[in-house]
């Protein structure tokens, strides 16, 4: 039997599902979240002119809808797609790439070789997919993305699709032909398959917490930044938030890794986590006139030109996010 809670910081998806879990299945606990708002990243948010914004994910799918029990709740997407904008053209991801001569055929060499595991995210995408389409699209966006040289990167960060190409062919195929958007490369913990597909909603994706948040309301406390978390003999026993220090049984913590080992005192364990660097990135959201001003409803850019790496339309997979006859560009 527990009798102290367990402590989790951080009141974002993470959080909230952890919270719930434990909840559901009779372990106490107590949620701490430094702001003034739940959810975090996936912050949903609508102005007055009838423009409706996400702060992080656009979308979920139906399958997490229902695992929440909002699945009546959320409208289908019928669309998504990628393409690539390079040399002054647009390639559809991924068909319209796997029709330049020179990918494929890198493509093909690539595949031919027998080189040794990849000890790099460099050296990942160039043997998985070929020196042409590894160094024009895939290490230019990566790099952009983490703003660190994709040969001090490890393979991991290429292992985005559970599957192959083939079947992430499939996958998109089957999306063409339901009519719907199915997920391809959102989920590496279940299988993708065509039942799975995106949906939005209602509110945005902000209403996955709201509903995780609506049984333990009680025990989040808001605007509780945790300022101390102290270890003995390996084990949390206590967390101080807004001076106020409350033992625990155990600690959750969804704050960013080089952050957490300042809030540990007992215990030098973590201290190899503040090693870890992250790279801020600014959204800026353009609120246009006329609608499809893009190719499609991710243009990725990975050409150093640009002062971007992505330009997303969620008009064209959720038009009812914008009013009728205007656009949201991120």
């Amino acid at each position: 039997m527990i009798d102290k809670p367990v402590a989790i910081i951080g009141a974002g998806i993470a959080g909230l599902t952890a919270a719930n879990f434990l909840h559901r299945n009779g372990v106490p606990v107590i949620l701490f979240e430094a702001g003034s708002q739940i959810a975090g990243l996936a912050k949903s948010y609508a102005d007055a002119d009838g423009f409706s914004y996400d702060f992080g994910a656009h979308f979920i799918t139906n399958r997490l809808a229902a695992a929440v029990g909002i699945g009546a709740q959320c409208r289908d997407v019928k669309y998504y797609g990628e393409s690539v904008r390079l040399r002054g053209k647009t390639y559809s991801y991924p068909f319209g790439l796997m029709g330049v001569p020179r990918f494929v055929t890198s493509a093909v060499k690539a595949k031919i070789r027998r080189a040794p595991a990849a000890q790099t995210a460099a050296e990942y995408f160039r043997r998985s997919y070929g020196e042409a389409l590894a160094d024009q699209v895939a290490l230019p966006l990566i790099e952009a993305w983490s703003g660190a040289p994709a040969d001090q990167l490890a393979p991991s960060v290429g292992n985005k699709l559970s599957h192959g190409v083939g079947y992430t062919m499939y996958l998109k195929a089957m999306s063409r032909w339901m009519g719907l958007a199915v997920s391809s490369g959102y989920c590496n913990e279940m299988p993708e398959n065509p039942h799975v597909w995106h949906v939005y909603p209602e509110g945005g994706v902000a209403a996955v917490c709201n509903r995780l948040a609506e049984p333990i309301h009680d025990l989040i406390r808001m605007e509780s930044p945790v300022e101390n978390i102290l270890v003995r003999n390996g084990r949390a026993v206590s967390v101080r938030a807004k001076g106020v220090e409350r033992a625990v049984s155990a600690v959750i913590s969804t704050a960013p890794c080089h952050i957490l080992p300042k809030l540990v005192t007992g215990t030098d364990a973590l201290k190899p986590l503040s090693a870890f660097r992250y790279r801020p990135m600014i959204f800026v959201n353009l609120r246009m006139e006329g609608r499809g001003i893009l190719p499609d409803t991710v243009l990725w850019t990975p050409e150093s030109e640009f002062p971007f790496f992505r330009l997303t339309e969620t008009i064209h997979s959720m038009p009812w996010l914008a009013p009728e006859g205007k656009t949201i560009i991120t």
